[in-house]
C-alpha cells in the first residue's frame, strides 16, 4: 500500500492537497489491527508529497495552502463519515479563515457528505451533519473572507446544496460523480458505458467573482453556481 501511494504521487509533477478517505485505509475487513496503517500514517504519506507551503496538523486531519497570487487559501479537513468533526480541526478551520482579510476566498474540501440529507436518510446521515454546517456557517458570518465552494467526495453522485443560516450567510456545497466506470451507480449515480468517453468523470473547476464553474469531461453535465 505505502508502495502505491508513493508510486502515485511520484507521477504527479503540479501542486496537490490531499484528502484521505474511507477507501485509503485498509483496515476494513482487517482484523489484524497489526496489518493496518493508522489514520496519522496515511495522512503523514499522502502530506509527504505536498508542496512546500503546505500546513498540516491535528494528525494531517486538517491542512492548508494558499495560492497568494490570487488570494485564495484551500482548506483540507478529514473526518470519518460516522463521526463528527473534531473540535480541535473546527478551531483550525476557524482560525484560518478569520485570519484572511476580505480581499481573500476560501476553498474548503473535506472527504465526508452528510448535510445535504436529513438525519435519518441515507448515506450516512446523523444529527452531527446539522451541527457541523451550524458551525461553518458560523466561522463565515463572523469573517471577512468568502467561503466559495466546499467540494466534498464520498456519495460517489454529483449534488449540490447552499447551506444558509436565514440572516445572509451561505456555503456552496458540491459533490462529484464517482469517476471510475465500475462504481457507476453507486448511490444512483449517473449511468455510464464501458469503452466510451462516458467510463470516466473529471471535473474542472474555475472560481471567478461571482460564479463557481464545474466543467465535465465524460458523464454527466457541465454546471455553475453564483457565489
Amino acid at each position: 500500500a505505502i508502495e502505491e501511494i508513493k508510486d502515485f504521487y511520484d507521477k504527479i509533477s503540479v501542486p496537490v492537497l490531499t484528502v484521505m478517505g474511507n477507501h485509503d485505509a485498509n483496515r476494513n475487513g482487517n482484523s489484524n489491527p497489526n496489518a493496518c496503517l493508522s489514520d496519522q500514517d496515511i495522512n503523514k504519506l499522502m502530506y509527504a508529497h505536498n508542496p512546500s507551503g503546505t500546513h498540516p496538523s491535528n494528525g494531517g486531519d486538517f491542512a492548508y495552502i494558499d495560492d497568494g497570487k490570487h488570494k485564495v487559501r484551500y482548506i483540507s479537513f478529514y473526518f470519518a463519515e460516522t463521526d463528527e468533526v473534531s473540535s480541535e480541526v473546527i478551531d483550525s478551520i476557524d482560525r484560518a479563515v478569520t485570519s484572511l482579510d476580505a480581499d481573500w476566498s476560501v476553498v474548503l474540501l473535506s472527504h465526508a457528505y452528510w448535510h445535504y440529507a436529513h438525519p435519518g436518510d441515507a448515506p450516512y446521515a446523523k444529527p452531527e451533519a446539522k451541527q457541523l454546517a451550524a458551525k461553518l456557517l458560523d466561522i463565515q458570518a463572523h469573517s471577512d473572507a468568502t467561503i466559495v465552494l466546499w467540494h466534498v467526495g464520498h456519495i460517489h453522485r454529483d449534488k449540490h446544496n447552499l447551506l444558509s443560516d436565514g440572516q445572509g450567510n451561505h456555503i456552496l456545497v458540491v459533490s462529484t460523480n464517482c469517476d471510475a466506470y465500475g462504481k457507476s451507480t453507486c448511490w444512483g449515480g449517473l449511468a455510464m458505458s464501458k469503452g466510451t468517453v462516458t467510463e470516466q468523470v473529471v471535473e474542472i473547476v474555475q472560481i471567478d467573482k461571482d460564479k463557481v464553474y464545474l466543467t465535465r469531461i465524460g458523464a454527466g453535465k457541465s454546471r455553475s453556481f453564483p457565489i
